[in-house]
């Protein structure tokens, strides 16, 4: 009969993520309508904003939720992936290195980087084999220009490149978003990667995303070697789950399966982590 067996049921579909506040609105509305408390299951996140619980959509659930009005989240599956990175930047470069890009898919690959305003942040995309770069191209953009680009290696497009910059004004942030298209049934050298080049002045937060899952889950490659950054799974839990009135739920293991490397009570390996990020940047 299940855990609830004389609870209503009701459903939105929706095809866009970004549907998420109208389906949650709609089922509050249809509360109210039959005067009926209302706990809304979100089971889909992204990586996108500063994870610190303040962005437009967990902004907008934060008045929705209140007395018979519970929205729970998943907070994500990617414990055991690396979609973030934390750096202090210097004059002293580094680097950071995309791993599993589904080259010649033509599918956006998101990297989003947070940073306070006054950050100094300087950019370059390169593209090694065997070690040696064979191709790079700066970012560099102002809140009114956008940089739309085309990244070549041996005079063919590999990826089309865009790159933007904005302010957060209340939040006293900045945004950097890297986007990588790979050109569509272009293959990269199976010993080429492709990595990003920083340096400047400040702390800066990177999260990894998709516009969908197809052909894997891209990350950031680990790497213990000086002048390279690690990716990790640090401040991994999605959006909505970052907001602080959301109940946000991991996974934990209940039981062991044959093989199972899982400790028995105890989170999930592949459920995402905290911490979240309020205020974002803590030096």
């Amino acid at each position: 009969s299940g855990i609830a067996p004389k609870a209503d049921i009701a459903v939105v579909r929706s095809n866009t993520f970004t549907r998420v506040a109208d389906a949650v609105a709609f089922l509050f509305d249809l509360g109210e309508k039959r005067n009926q408390p209302v706990v809304v299951n979100i089971s889909v996140g992204g990586h996108y904003g500063p994870h610190d619980g303040k962005s437009p959509l967990e902004n907008y659930l934060t008045h929705l939720v209140g007395p018979g009005k519970i929205i729970v989240a998943a907070a994500g599956n990617d414990g055991e992936s690396q979609t973030h990175f934390k750096t202090s930047l210097s004059a002293q470069e580094q680097r950071v290195e995309f791993s599993h890009i589904p080259w010649g898919k033509s599918e956006d690959v998101i990297l989003e980087l947070w940073s306070e305003t006054q950050a100094k942040v300087d950019m370059v995309l390169e593209v090694h084999i065997d070690n040696e770069i064979v191709a790079n191209l700066k970012l560099k953009t102002t809140q009114s220009d956008f940089l739309n680009s085309n990244l070549h290696i041996n005079g063919s497009t590999i990826a089309n490149i865009s790159y933007g910059m904005e302010f957060d004004a209340d939040r006293q942030l900045a945004q950097r978003m890297l986007i990588v298209n790979p050109a569509k049934g272009k293959r990269m050298p199976p010993n080429a990667s492709l990595v990003l080049r920083l340096s400047g002045q400040g702390v800066i937060d990177g999260w990894l995303s998709q516009n969908h899952y197809r052909h894997g889950q891209v990350s950031l490659a680990k790497k213990s070697m000086p002048g390279w950054i690690s990716g990790d799974s640090h401040a991994s839990v999605t959006v909505p789950g970052t907001s602080p009135k959301i109940i946000t739920v991991g996974a934990y293991t209940t039981r062991k399966l044959e093989n199972d490397p899982l400790e028995i009570h105890t989170l999930a390996g592949f459920s995402s982590r905290g911490p979240t990020f309020d205020p974002v940047f803590t030096g």
